[in-house]
Parts: structure tokens; sequence; C-alpha cells
């Protein structure tokens, strides 16, 4: 990252599913076996967009399919809402914004 300007750290979630049987692996839509790795990469803010490199990844299995498997959606979200903040899947992009931010250099600029 060093040499430009400003840098953004992108987050993006990607499904990635394994056929077969594995040991470790979570349920995913539709009923696959498989998990979410949730991505920080470094890009130039510059016109280039020019990818830098991965600074931060989280790989996140599903807890939750299995124990909802039978209940109605109604049933889903309040089980949902009940479950504390930090528990909670969309928790990884806060997580993973907050220990990017403090692996960075200390002279780099933050905007969160």
């Amino acid at each position: 990252m060093r040499g430009h300007g400003l840098v953004r750290i992108v987050h993006d979630t990607s499904t990635f599913r394994f056929p077969g049987e594995r040991g470790g692996l979570g349920v995913l839509r539709g009923g696959a076996r498989g998990f979410l790795g949730h991505v920080a990469l470094a890009v130039a803010a510059n016109e280039t967009r020019e990818p830098l490199g991965v600074v931060g990844v989280y790989p996140y299995i599903h807890q939750d399919a299995v124990a909802h498997t039978g209940m109605t959606p109604c049933q889903r979200v309040k089980a949902t809402r009940a479950k504390p903040r930090a528990e909670k899947e969309s928790a990884r992009w806060e997580q993973m914004a907050l220990t990017v931010s403090a692996e960075l250099p200390p002279t780099s600029k933050r905007c969160m």
C-alpha cells in the first residue's frame, strides 16, 4: 500500500460450496455444504483501482441453518432478532473493518 496516496479497503463475502461429504462445513442455502469467506481487499483509490492485496479473510460457517430447520419464516426472524449483535452473521462486516483498521500502519488515515 506504500506509494499510494489513498487506499480503499473493500469488503465482500463469497460462498464456497463443496460437493460430497466433508467435515467442518456448514449448511448453505439450498442444502449445499460449504462456508462463507469474508474478504477485505486493499485497492488503490485512484483511477486505476489497482488491487493491492488481501488484508483480511474471515471464514464464516452457518450455525443457524441447521438450528432453524423446520421453523417458519416468522420463527426464524424472531430467533435472529433474539440473538446478541456480536453473534449475528452480519457482525462479520464490522468485525473485519475493526480488525483491518487495527493492523494498518499508524500513519494511515482512517475513514470508517
